[in-house]
């Protein structure tokens, strides 16, 4: 008995030394560094998402003017940048600043403004040159005011944009939110232009409340409906009007 007791006391305070050499070993790496940092590696979902010279200048580092950062202070900055959702970094020796980070996720072109993207958490941020030219499903909010960068979109526009992202995914040409708060129920709509092919495109227009049931029914009327361009009207319960948008 005595001799198990004596082995699991070694045990334990062998474990208790690991653990306190991986602790200072974790806070040796996140402490402030000293030397000037002169090499910058990145890693992240993306390969060389955005260029290490444009990280570099986020930072404030240029050959001429060296500076010490700490892990802190990089991720702090980093994390500003309207194209980055998330940052962390680390030292792999004294001169060499390693970051890992994930950028934004472009799912619509803003129309609402020049050259500005919207993740599905609200986020904008620039499109070009950052990220690789691609046809976007267009979103149209009818802003009246600038939005900064920094705070997300709210309001009932950022709870139904990315539902029907999800819901009509792949089709989408262009969203418009404009006049989902009108006074008048008449006027008060969604409408969600579908490009289903070369020759055949669909308005919808649809109500902000039972929006998920008119697309069920718009699902099931879609394959009476010839190739051509249409009018879908949904926002009455039980009626769908359809009308031709050519000639």
């Amino acid at each position: 008995m005595k001799y198990m007791r004596f082995v699991l006391l070694v045990c334990f305070s062998l474990l208790c030394i690991g653990a306190f050499y991986y602790t200072l070993s974790y806070f040796e790496q996140r402490k402030p560094v000293r030397t000037p940092i002169k090499v910058i590696a990145q890693t992240g979902p993306i390969k060389e998402g955005l260029k290490t010279d444009f990280l570099a200048e986020l930072l404030d580092l240029s050959v001429d003017h060296p500076k010490c950062l700490s892990t802190e202070e990089v991720e702090e900055v980093l994390e500003k940048s309207p194209l980055i959702k998330n940052a962390s970094a680390s030292y792999l020796n004294s001169e060499t600043l390693y970051i890992d980070y994930t950028l934004r996720n472009p799912v619509f072109a803003l129309i609402d403004l020049e050259n500005v993207a919207l993740d599905l958490e609200g986020y904008l941020f620039p499109l070009n040159p950052y990220f690789t030219p691609k046809k976007l499903p267009e979103l149209y909010l009818g802003l009246k005011e600038i939005i900064p960068f920094e705070k997300p979109l709210l309001g009932k526009e950022m709870a139904l944009a990315p539902d029907l992202y999800h819901l009509l995914k792949g089709e989408i040409d262009r969203i418009d939110l404009s006049h989902i708060n009108e006074s008048s129920l008449g006027k008060r709509e969604i409408v969600v232009i579908l490009e289903l092919s070369n020759d055949t495109r669909h308005i919808l227009r649809l109500s902000t409340k039972r929006y998920k049931e008119e697309l069920i029914d718009y699902q099931f009327l879609r394959s009476t409906i010839e190739k051509g361009n249409f009018i879908v009207d949904l926002r009455v319960p039980d009626l769908v009007y359809v009308s031709s948008t050519e000639g």
